[in-house]
């Protein structure tokens, strides 16, 4: 079980801390939840029901310093194969961003970035639904760095993109 003022990355959402657990009447019956306040976005709140195994699993623990170096320097050695087939690399990004292991969001962040290197030299742009995966998985990610080792969101971006593309 988490406990209040726990830090630790929600799937999906990114950096949160437990404010409190409380109960609260839903459908007739009362049940616990877990309140989550988004680190990075603190007008936000989440209720994660106590009693519900998926949900509780999206609750991990935040990666080390070391943890994140590995898994970047894992995803810089890795192979990015873009997928033409739009439902297939749609389906793939939507995995990645559900899943609890760091490096399938690092991976379809460096396959989007070459490809839209690759587009940017033909003059062309990214398509609109390959762009918002690609925000939705940095802003997972940055978030998670830059708590994790006490810098500004923009600063883990760039430190992230650097060490995830450098030749």
């Amino acid at each position: 079980m988490h406990t209040p003022g726990e830090v630790l990355f929600y799937i999906g959402s990114g950096v949160c801390r437990i404010r409190e657990i409380t109960s609260m009447e839903s459908a007739g019956a009362v049940r616990d939840y877990y309140v989550l306040s988004p680190v990075y976005k603190p007008s936000s709140t989440l209720y994660v029901p106590t009693d519900n195994p998926n949900l509780e699993r999206r609750m991990v623990p935040l990666l080390t310093e070391e943890e994140i170096g590995a898994v970047l320097k894992k995803a810089k050695s890795a192979e990015a194969v873009w997928d033409r087939d739009f439902r297939r690399r749609s389906e793939k990004a939507r995995q990645a961003l559900v899943s609890p292991d760091r490096f399938d969001l690092l991976l379809l962040m460096k396959t989007v970035y070459l490809h839209k290197k690759e587009l940017s030299g033909m003059g062309k742009a990214l398509h609109t639904t390959d762009d918002i995966m690609l925000r939705d998985a940095e802003n997972l990610i940055f978030q998670e760095v830059a708590y994790v080792t006490g810098t500004e969101l923009d600063r883990a971006a760039e430190t992230v993109r650097n060490q995830l593309m450098e030749e």
